[in-house]
């Protein structure tokens, strides 16, 4: 198969030589962060300064240029607050970095109607940020939850078609999302979403977001925020950026801390009834955690270092500390074998300790030709301590149940990427992946004497190659990604191995038609299932229920076709994804010599079929700025219900968002309600919800003091019900986590050296 592949790529290098043209085409970057400048003048001019021809850039700093048949002619390239910059005639360039200038315009803020949704020149869907009303987003969450396609679940971030996302800042992978919740809305230029990622991407990476933040102040950068909120109790929040940036050094550092209280309920209910619909087994919980206290300290500490026009070093060093103390009490009614009713109560006290520490360690260079290498290294380590002590009151004894669960893991990466220009259109795209991690988990219940120490390790190798070639009005790559897993699982005496290995490919084509962008592309890839879901996340809920992993977990194969669509202010994208042996969550009725249990952990279905429809339209009118987003999501599972008897699980689920967004003088309104029906999301059969987000933000001192007033989930409609039937086991919960939050948000920004001019239009912008 490598055979062909090598075929293949030879085939497409020959025939995507061309000749010598009458014309030049390339893109043109900013050198200090490769972003694109768009409608930079490109001229065209003898040694002796004689003009020729000039053409303009477009918005992507992409440009086309006929060069009148003059082989010994210079290529000036002129923008707004970049250095003039000449380059020879050279057919085998395509990229042109120019240096900005020195006395450049700090900050621009613009006013007037701008593109903020669009498709940039990778096919990606891209969101602009400064310069326009999102950049008044009180934090990094709220600004990533007005990104199209973009939602939460759970509390967490995840793409409409239910990715977590793998971040990228500035280029680097990020390791915890604990060092995005750092950054400042204020200091992001924009946000690209990338649904379908390319060779340079493993199989667990489902979907990037890619944050670019723009060039600091020269001198010091303060950002300062603090939150008060208020759901059914009271939590704070307090945040601290600083930016120090002199000639070609940056230095960084952010302090985070969140203090997060709530009181959330729970009605858990399992059943499994036979053909005379006599409960075999029954078991109902209603339980409220309360007083639950999370304590949270982010930090972040870093250096960049433009050790020369080519060479760029950073090094970085983050983590948090987390303190989770949670008070469960429940009333639990269960109908066993005997077929009589046992009621008991039960009091859980939890103690969660979470200690994450990373070093980041990254390194760029990039010539004038376009030739281009990155390496990118990475440290880790996780200690996590988890005490649980559960008492049950029966009507005739008591049970008091200990759980004890540490977690130690460890992961080193290497990632060395090059990009290595062929052709004037044509680059080549080479790398590598190197991940070790390892696992210890160490579980007791005392109350059985039980003991259950695991320990995995897994070593992850990969090599992948690709091409790129850039027409005039097109963009194409194909490339091949190959890996080996080995994974070592060993509990007590069991061990289990697994060692798997896999070439994936990927082809995309992104392309313009009028003023319309289109990007097509493929890709399949293994999914490996997270330690985690191997020997830990061991959970005791009372007597009857208890969670714990499932160490002969295989991994999930997927095949994604992803199509998009980007014309002025609307974006459309269509995903079909067929999945092998896809890893749910389930639960089983196991039994024990005097009762059954529920027991639930982790399994591999058959197949998984996953359609995601999306459109938005987004546009500004002077002061009102909306944003409507329309999806479709049809998750197809076949399920095995009882009996070897497989059913298919198929209802679609419609999904509204408007966001609404008034730009008064000095003032912002912001209305945004979000609808998602009926439907099966994977194998979970999920009611309707409704949510309304209201805020009102005031800004002062010429933009530097921001005041927010947020009230989210006004009718306290955030709640979650869901159900699934498997293996003759009912399940259904109905779970309220607290999330109707009425807050106030106060933020202060300044920078010693003030903004040379401010721009109310990009108009005039470009009249400059």
């Amino acid at each position: 198969m490598m055979n062909k592949f090598l075929g293949v790529l030879f085939l497409f290098v020959l025939f995507s030589f061309p000749t010598l043209a009458q014309s030049i085409s390339g893109v043109v970057l900013a050198k200090d962060n490769k972003d694109a400048v768009g409608y930079a003048t490109v001229s065209l001019i003898t040694r002796d300064s004689t003009y020729i021809n000039a053409t303009v850039a477009t918005e992507d700093g992409k440009f086309t240029l006929d060069t009148k048949g003059c082989t010994d002619c210079l290529l000036k390239i002129i923008a707004l607050g970049y250095k003039p910059s000449t380059f020879s005639l050279d057919s085998l360039r395509t990229v042109f970095f120019i240096e900005k200038e020195t006395y450049q315009l700090k900050e621009v803020v613009k006013r007037a109607s701008r593109r903020i949704v669009k498709m940039n020149r990778s096919g990606n869907l891209e969101v602009n940020v400064a310069g326009t009303y999102l950049a008044n987003r009180n934090n990094i969450k709220e600004l990533l939850l007005s990104v199209p396609g973009v939602v939460e679940r759970d509390g967490n971030i995840i793409t409409i078609s239910g990715a977590a996302p793998l971040y990228v800042v500035n280029g680097r992978k990020v390791q915890s999302y604990a060092e995005i919740a750092t950054l400042s809305v204020k200091d992001i230029k924009n946000i690209a979403v990338n649904n379908n990622p390319g060779v340079e991407y493993g199989g667990n990476v489902k979907a990037v977001i890619m944050i670019t933040t723009s060039v600091p102040l020269d001198r010091l950068t303060l950002n300062t925020q603090a939150t008060v909120r208020k759901s059914r109790a009271w939590s704070h929040n307090e945040y601290l950026n600083a930016i120090y940036a002199f000639k070609d050094v940056t230095l960084y550092g952010t302090l985070q801390y969140a203090s997060y209280k709530k009181k959330s309920f729970q009605d858990i209910a399992f059943s499994s009834i036979d053909n005379t619909s006599v409960p075999l087994f029954l078991s109902h919980t209603n339980l409220v955690s309360y007083p639950s206290d999370i304590r949270k300290l982010n930090y972040n500490f870093g250096v960049d270092c433009q050790l020369s026009s080519s060479h760029k070093l950073s090094l970085m060093f983050d983590g948090f500390v987390s303190r989770i103390n949670d008070t469960g009490n429940a009333t639990n009614d269960v109908i066993n074998r005997s077929e009589s009713k046992v009621s008991f109560h039960s009091l859980s006290k939890l103690n969660d300790k979470l200690d994450y520490k990373h070093v980041a360690l990254n390194y760029n260079y990039t010539d004038k030709r376009g030739l281009a290498f990155s390496l990118a290294a990475d440290y880790a380590a996780t200690h996590s301590k988890r005490t649980q002590n559960t008492e049950e009151v029966f009507s005739n004894s008591n049970e008091a149940t200990n759980v004890a669960n540490r977690v130690t893991n460890n992961l080193f990466s290497i990632n060395p990427h090059f990009i290595y220009p062929l052709h004037q259109r044509l680059s080549a795209q080479l790398g590598g992946q190197f991940d070790y991690i390892t696992n210890e988990n160490r579980l007791e219940y005392s109350r059985s004497m039980q003991k259950r120490n695991s320990e995995t390790k897994e070593l992850i190798s990969a090599a992948y190659m690709g091409l790129t070639y850039q027409g005039n009005h097109y963009q194409a790559q194909i490339g091949m990604r190959y890996e080996n897993t080995r994974n070592t699982f060993q509990q007590d005496t069991q061990k289990t191995e697994q060692n798997s290995s896999q070439l994936l490919p990927y082809a995309s084509l992104s392309f313009s038609l009028g003023n319309t962008s289109h990007q097509i592309s493929f890709k399949y890839d293994m999914q490996r299932p997270p330690l985690g879901f191997i020997g830990g996340y061991s959970y005791y809920l009372n007597h009857y229920k208890f969670q714990e992993g499932n160490p002969m977990l295989r991994p999930q194969r997927n095949s994604t076709l992803d199509y998009a669509l980007s014309w002025n202010n609307f974006y459309f994208s269509a995903k079909y994804q067929y999945v092998k042996s896809p890893i749910m969550a389930l639960s089983t009725l196991v039994s024990s010599s005097d009762y059954d249990m529920v027991k639930s952990s982790w399994y591999n279905l058959e197949k998984q079929h996953n359609i995601t429809v999306m459109m938005n339209y987004s546009k500004s009118f002077d002061w009102y700025k909306p944003s409507l987003t329309l999806a479709y999501i049809h998750h197809i599972n076949y399920l095995a219900t009882k009996h070897e008897h497989t059913e298919t699980l198929s209802r679609p689920v419609p999904y509204l968002q408007m966001q609404n967004t008034l730009v008064l003088p000095w003032l912002d309104v912001n209305v945004n309600y979000e609808y998602t029906g009926k439907g099966y999301f994977r194998v979970f059969l999920t009611e309707e919800r409704h949510l309304l987000n209201l805020s009102v933000q005031k800004r002062l001192l010429h933009e530097t003091l921001s005041v927010s007033l947020y009230w989210n989930d006004v009718f306290r409609q955030d709640i979650s019900r869901y159900e699934v039937y498997y293996q003759g086991l009912l399940f259904r919960q109905t779970e309220d986590q607290d999330r109707q939050i009425i807050g106030l948000t106060v933020s202060y920004r300044f920078n010693n050296k003030q903004r040379n001019q401010k721009i109310k239009s990009s108009d005039q912008l470009l009249r400059l």
